[in-house]
């Protein structure tokens, strides 16, 4: 029977949603891959068709909201946009950064010739087809409908745009909420944090299948938190592939693994997080370098 995995899963959430991010909709990483929630790869870059469908029919039993718009909502929100680009309001660097990034989204609709996301979004007023839904919750736009379920027709509409925003610019530069107008469905907040968990311990079952990371439940469990934290950027075979890496840990090095953790594309805070994890590992293991202390001689009083 596997080891029970629940607190390295807890303890591993809070970093991965501070390097990963949170989006409910579907967005491209830094390397082009579509990603949605925290970190979680729906469709590789240059994969196949079938494979894209197969990872958005994936997120339907998680919980996937339609969206629906406000029209004075989305006016107000396009107004804002304009008003940031022609200098009229002043906001703070974070603000005008997301501001600008959505204005350049709407405004990418024309260039990429989306016929099924411009009949939704104005390029001009930025308004959405305006849907009456009595008693829905706000949410994005303006309505969130309940849960969407797995129907071809939903499946396919999904996919459609999923597609499309495969085909918009991606890098470091580009924040997740470019993303936000290119989408019509989103994860609910509840599928968000489950997809997390099932993602973290689906990378813990594949790192224990992995014959170098074979001793992983006696790892220090600092170790286990920075191995399992590149093994979502490098897969367990990927990572076992880092040979002076790998051997450091295969023979519990900890020091020597700090020293030859992989970088990749990982931004410097992250490496750091994994790095100093790693050193942690090493202070647990080591023996403690002070014998116990004789006790005081007792001296009798006066």
């Amino acid at each position: 029977m596997d080891k029970d995995d629940s607190e390295l899963i807890q303890a591993l959430e809070p970093s991965f949603e501070k390097f990963e991010g949170r989006s409910p909709w579907l967005y491209l990483d830094s390397l082009g891959h579509l990603t949605i929630g925290i970190g979680h790869l729906v469709h590789k870059k240059g994969a196949s068709r079938a494979d894209l469908e197969t990872g958005v029919s994936a997120l339907f039993p998680y919980g996937i909201i339609q969206i629906r718009t406000h029209p004075d909502l989305a006016r107000n929100y396009w107004s804002a946009c304009q008003a940031v680009a022609t200098g009229r309001q002043k906001n703070s660097p974070a603000e005008a950064v997301r501001n600008r990034t959505l204005n350049a989204a709407v405004a990418k609709l024309d260039d990429l010739g989306l016929g099924a996301l411009r009949s939704r979004i104005d390029p001009v007023s930025g308004l959405l087809s305006p849907v009456s839904d009595e008693g829905a919750t706000p949410g994005v736009w303006g309505y969130d409908l309940p849960d969407t379920d797995a129907s071809a027709s939903n499946l396919a509409v999904m996919v459609e745009e999923a597609g499309a925003i495969e085909k918009l610019p991606f890098g470091w530069k580009i924040p997740i909420v470019y993303f936000k107008c290119f989408n019509s469905f989103q994860l609910a907040d509840r599928a968000i944090d489950q997809l997390l968990e099932d993602d973290i311990a689906a990378k813990i079952k594949e790192v224990k299948g992995q014959g170098t990371f074979k001793d992983f439940d006696k790892f220090p469990v600092p170790a286990q938190v920075a191995v399992i934290d590149l093994a979502f950027q490098y897969g367990a075979a990927g990572l076992a592939g880092k040979t002076d890496f790998a051997s450091a840990v295969k023979n519990a090095g900890w020091g020597l693994a700090a020293a030859a953790c992989p970088t990749g594309v990982a931004q410097a805070e992250r490496t750091k997080f994994r790095v100093d994890h790693l050193k942690q590992a090493e202070a647990l293991a080591k023996p403690s370098a002070q014998k116990p202390s004789a006790t005081a001689p007792k001296f009798p009083g006066r």
